[in-house]
Parts: structure tokens; C-alpha cells; sequence
């Protein structure tokens, strides 16, 4: 993930880094997603793919 800020007119990005833990839930059928990095976030999906889409739409504003 990256965070933008402005200086001025400059323009500068920082990379940050965070632990998200994914489990298959067996009897759901899903992954879940969370993070101790992201307050709130937990998210599910039906395989690993739409996870990480899922977690790239939620960390793009909120991480």
C-alpha cells in the first residue's frame, strides 16, 4: 500500500506495511480476512483472488 500527501506542490508517497491474516473458514467455505494493522477491517470471500481484490478496495482510502 502506498499513502500520498502534498508539500506544497510536491507530491510524496510512503509505502506502508501491514500484516493481514487469512483463514479458510470450513464451514462457511470462505476466507476471512483481518488485520490488527487496520482497525474494523475483516472481510470474506470465496477464494483467494477476490480476496485480495477486496483487500485492495478497502486498504486503497482506509490504510
Amino acid at each position: 500500500m502506498y499513502n500520498s500527501g502534498n508539500f506544497g506542490t510536491e507530491r510524496y508517497y510512503t509505502k506502508t506495511n501491514l500484516l493481514i491474516k487469512a483463514n479458510w473458514d470450513s464451514s462457511a467455505r470462505v476466507w476471512v480476512a483481518e488485520s490488527d494493522d487496520v482497525p474494523g477491517l475483516v472481510t470474506e470471500a470465496s477464494n483467494m483472488e477476490q480476496l485480495i481484490d477486496k483487500l485492495n478496495l478497502a486498504c486503497r482510502d482506509d490504510c
